[in-house]
């Protein structure tokens, strides 16, 4: 689920990013805005973190990517178990006994601050946890999505049937996000997008049948 990349940050400059962190500050920052399709076109570094070390850190991973968060997970606190569509980079900050956790292979996977990006594949079904008693601080960066061709395209939404939407979240995250994150990668999704009425995609005509198996009791696909 891990792989260590080529690309790494200073630790001095990790340190140095953590301390200009609010420690009362527990939301999700982004350092970053989009240029184009959200999921498909490189982001560029907002204003207010130009020629700061938040910049400095996100010049190190030398590759295009997305959105790019400051991510904090406070002591004795965890995720709830999820897959994404998108694989990520992440870069810890800070952290004592935080690890991400492949709960598909059931396997654990120590953050340590030794300054190295890393890929996650964010198709298995996974969460983080910290077990320290210090804050968890990294850097979260979205791959970009592959932009397919498809053969036999068709169009599909995939809506809530139910009026808690949190509980629609869990369902599209525990199963659908998997399933569209190696439909990507295997050429068979593309034009994906988050709308009101929930999330819109293109895939191959053969594909659909395992997206409708995935669905479940909460969610509905529909033909657009």
């Amino acid at each position: 689920m891990i792989t260590k990349t080529n690309f790494s940050a200073s630790v001095t400059d990790l340190e140095l990013a953590v301390s200009t962190i609010d420690p009362e500050k527990i939301e999700k920052t982004v350092l970053n805005e989009p240029t184009g399709r959200y999921f498909y076109d490189t982001w560029k570094i907002k204003p207010e973190y130009k020629d700061t070390v938040w910049e400095k850190l996100l010049s190190t991973l030398k590759t295009p990517h997305g959105e790019a968060r400051i991510v904090t997970l406070t002591s004795k606190t965890n995720y709830v178990a999820h897959s994404d569509i998108d694989d990520r980079y992440h870069l810890n900050l800070s952290g004592v006994l935080c690890y991400l956790i492949d709960i598909d292979h059931n396997e654990m996977h120590l953050s340590s601050q030794d300054g190295r990006w890393y890929s996650m594949d964010t198709s298995r079904l996974h969460t983080a946890a910290n077990f320290g008693n210090r804050i968890r601080h990294q850097i979260v960066v979205r791959h970009l999505l592959p932009e397919n061709r498809l053969l036999s395209a068709v169009k599909i939404r995939i809506e809530s049937k139910i009026e808690d939407m949190d509980e629609a979240r869990f369902a599209f995250d525990y199963k659908l996000s998997s399933m569209l994150n190696i439909g990507c990668k295997k050429g068979l999704v593309s034009n994906f997008d988050l709308t009101e009425d929930g999330p819109e995609f293109a895939c191959e005509q053969s594909f659909v049948p395992k997206i409708e198996e995935a669905l479940g009791n909460n969610l509905q696909l529909v033909h657009l």
